[in-house]
């Protein structure tokens, strides 16, 4: 089950990120804001510059591995959020019509 918004713990530091994403995440429908075959891009591109510098991101590999499987089901086009419902064991549900 998803986070609700009485979670102190999920929801503990308040940052800007989770707070514009809440309503996504407490409704399982993530219209497309960021896509997350964008986000999935873009964490590719970092982890090779890291990889180039020689740096390790250790959070990366699981980050790739629920971006990619989010992917995998069909939430490519809905926006980034829908992770959560990837790393929660749901699918997600929106539409990627009129982004």
């Amino acid at each position: 089950m998803p986070p609700t918004r009485s979670d102190s713990t999920w929801w503990g530091s308040r940052t800007i990120p989770i707070r514009a994403k809440r309503d996504n995440i407490e409704s399982g429908t993530y219209p497309p804001n960021f896509k997350l075959r964008l986000a999935l891009k873009d964490l590719h591109l970092v982890t090779d510059a890291a990889a180039e510098a020689g740096r390790e991101l250790k959070l990366a590999p699981a980050s790739l591995a629920w971006l990619e499987e989010a992917k995998q089901a069909g939430a490519g086009d809905l926006d980034f959020s829908a992770v959560v419902a990837t790393i929660v064991g749901r699918a997600a549900a929106g539409t990627a019509s009129g982004a």
